[in-house]
Formats: C-alpha cells, sequence, structure tokens
C-alpha cells in the first residue's frame, strides 16, 4: 500500500489497485474519484466514480475493526454502482479483497475485477483505510 498525497495503492503484480484525483464535481457534498485496477497483462479505470453518504474508507475501516474475522462476503458498492468492494475473510487473519468495476455510463458497456489476496485483516486494513480517508476525506 502506497499514499503519495495524490494517490492511494494496495496489492502486488498479481492484484493491485490504485485511487487518486479527488474532485468536487457538484456544488454540494458529493465527491469523486478515479480507480485503476490491474493485474498480469491486464488494467482497467473508472473516471468520476461518485460518492456521497456511503464512503469506501468507512467500509474498509469496518473491515479493520472484524479483523477476527467475519462470514461470507462483505459488500460496498458506489452511489452508480460503477465499483463493487467485496471482501472474503481467509484463514489465518488475512482477507481478499474483489474489486469491480462496471462503468455504465460508457458507450460499450464493460466490467472488470481483480483480487488483492492476503490483505492483513487487522493494521493493514486500518492503514488503507485512513489513507483512503486522507484522499476523500
Amino acid at each position: 500500500m502506497e499514499d503519495d498525497g495524490t494517490a492511494v495503492r494496495l496489492g502486488g503484480p498479481e492484484g493491485w489497485i490504485r485511487l487518486w484525483n479527488r474532485t468536487h464535481p457538484y456544488d454540494d457534498e458529493m465527491l469523486a474519484f478515479c480507480i485503476e485496477i490491474g493485474a498480469v497483462d491486464m488494467t482497467a479505470r473508472a473516471h468520476r466514480v461518485v460518492v456521497f453518504n456511503e464512503a469506501p474508507e468507512k467500509f474498509v475501516g469496518e473491515l479493520a475493526e472484524s479483523f477476527e474475522g467475519w462470514s461470507g462476503t462483505r459488500v460496498w458498492e458506489s452511489l452508480d454502482r460503477d465499483v463493487r468492494i467485496g471482501a472474503t475473510y481467509k484463514s489465518g487473519g488475512r482477507g481478499d479483497m474483489t474489486w469491480s468495476l462496471a462503468p455504465w455510463r460508457e458507450r460499450d458497456a464493460w466490467s472488470a475485477s481483480v483480487t488483492v489476496r492476503g490483505v492483513e485483516a487487522g493494521e493493514e486494513m486500518r492503514r488503507l483505510a485512513e489513507d483512503m480517508r486522507v484522499l476523500l476525506g
């Protein structure tokens, strides 16, 4: 995970995500950001992902607080359903996070997903949530 002040990144070559470019597209409290997901030989981007009260950093923070584990898959979706995060707890205090993009406003519909495997369910998710809060807050 890296946060250079303008972007947040999680994962490695087998699966990674990057969030950047926070904007306020309207004259209200809504904000938008860009997200890029990737793996070997694959990259996908979604621009102007709009969020309001359904902040992804809050979702990741709640996962971090559940570091002892949870059942099934927990899910977060953006307001326009362009971005979906699914988190599944695995053994050894780690979880897999599947990040899916499906921008419906594009002329040609497409979707892409990548799974960041083995994310430490306590401290690593807490740091990710904090980095996201700094970027998106």
